[in-house]
């Protein structure tokens, strides 16, 4: 089992089993296994593992830019794959991405405006004016000037590619945001103004915040999901998986932490790192906080 969400609401996701099993040179490589949690609106669930732990494979299958291979994903009650193709791509509008390098996610070709009005008519508002309008807003909200519209991609810094991505993802009111590791590429005080600029848009929508960096998410999630191996070895609220890591590899992340970084996320700096392994299934320790178990 898995730990539930913090609000009593129904999840606006919930995934359900789910499997993505590659093939990779005539091997099977099992990307993810039997991954099931819950987001609920207007929270930050945020997944925390090194690289190759399925935390990237499960935010793209949640945002529907990958397929899973046994499993379910339900929105806001529904599951996807019960519905007409026309039916799920209307309901994928309601998903969108935040990706690590916002220059590879934005057009070279079309200035911010324009992509930014594209965006808007593939969720289906059609008069340009009112985009145009929209989209200076937005501009506003993620601390850039209104010119920037007319600008290309090349012409921004880093952090404010990130601001024009992030303005983008939330111009359509989504549900859900994917954001994957939105902050790795950038210097510590580019950082701190993005990390503060999405916690000011947390009540808007729900967020799955993938990072392999447990300052970042101890400090701007609700919940953490601890991923190794495509399978979850702990999840449970903020405090309690900070506060009280349960499974030696949640302790060995946190080990891994500079210690000015666990200040600032006021992690502990007493946490060791042990030897870790996979086993048993998840085991509730409370209604919120559930971990993988050794067997025996």
């Amino acid at each position: 089992m898995a730990a539930t969400g913090m609000s009593g609401a129904q999840p606006v996701v919930e995934t359900r089993g789910l499997s993505r099993e590659f093939r990779v040179d005539g091997r099977r490589v099992q990307a993810l296994r039997d991954v099931s949690l819950t987001l609920s609106p207007g929270e930050t669930l945020g997944i925390v593992g090194e690289s190759g732990s399925g935390k990237s494979t499960l935010g793209r299958i949640i945002a529907g830019l990958d397929q899973q291979s046994s499993g379910q994903i339900l929105h806001a009650g529904t599951d996807l794959a019960s519905l007409g193709r026309a039916e799920r791509r209307a309901r994928l509008r309601s998903f969108q991405m935040i990706f690590q390098d916002p220059y590879a996610s934005l057009n070279p070709r079309l200035s911010i405006g324009r992509q930014i009005h594209e965006t808007l008519l593939a969720g289906g508002r059609r008069n340009r004016a009112e985009n145009l309008a929209h989209a200076a807003r937005l501009m506003e909200r993620v601390g850039l000037p209104v010119e920037a519209l007319a600008r290309f991609p090349h012409e921004f810094s880093g952090g404010q590619r990130q601001r024009i991505a992030i303005a983008r993802a939330i111009s359509t009111g989504p549900s859900v945001i994917v954001a994957d590791e939105p902050v790795s590429a950038l210097d510590v005080t580019i950082r701190e103004q993005i990390i503060a600029l999405m916690e000011g848009l947390k009540d808007e929508t729900a967020y799955l915040f993938i990072s392999h960096d447990m300052a970042v998410v101890a400090r701007i999630c609700d919940r953490i999901a601890v991923m190794y191996l495509g399978q979850i070895m702990e999840i449970g609220t903020a405090a309690e998986v900070i506060g009280n890591p349960s499974h030696p590899y949640t302790r060995a992340l946190l080990a891994a932490v500079p210690r000015i970084d666990r200040r600032r996320a006021g992690i502990p700096t007493s946490t060791q790192r042990p030897d870790y392994g996979i086993a048993g299934p998840l085991q509730a320790l409370s209604p919120t906080h559930s971990v993988r178990l050794a067997a025996g």
